[in-house]
């Protein structure tokens, strides 16, 4: 990705997996890496960066 993923939103990231499964892990990730975008438009870019990754 090209945003800065922290310690602690990445312990959330594994959190929300262990928690949700495999199958929500975009949906995790967007929400807690989006809480850090300022608009609607680059929480849509981080979503798309994270499913190009993911898949």
């Amino acid at each position: 990705l090209e945003l800065h993923v922290g310690t602690r939103a990445a312990v959330m990231i594994a959190e929300g997996q262990v928690a949700f499964g495999e199958d929500e892990l975009v949906e995790v990730c967007v929400d807690v890496l989006g809480s850090k975008a300022e608009s609607f438009e680059d929480v849509q870019e981080i979503r798309e960066e994270i499913e190009d990754v993911a898949s």
